[in-house]
């Protein structure tokens, strides 16, 4: 595990943290961030991850909307 006030050294310390241990990955790469050590970033894992994030969200929003719009519908038509 890659402590959060130690630097990462190489990319090859990032690749195997990420599929072991997310939550320690995430660290690592937020202090990356913060620390503005550009080239150490595991850029092909951030994109993946950032990209899985805006799915996410964009569903959870289609989600909110669509019971938004049907909940008072189907409210009005139940029988309770």
């Amino acid at each position: 595990m890659v402590a959060e006030n130690q630097p990462v050294r190489n990319l090859t310390q990032l690749q195997p943290l990420y599929k072991a241990d997310f939550y320690a990955w995430t660290l690592a790469q937020s202090h990356l961030l913060q620390t503005q050590q550009w080239s150490a970033l595991d850029i092909a894992n951030l994109v993946e991850e950032i990209e899985s994030l805006g799915r996410q969200l964009s569903s959870n929003g289609l989600v909110v909307v669509a019971n938004t719009l049907v909940s008072p519908q189907l409210n009005r038509y139940s029988t309770i």
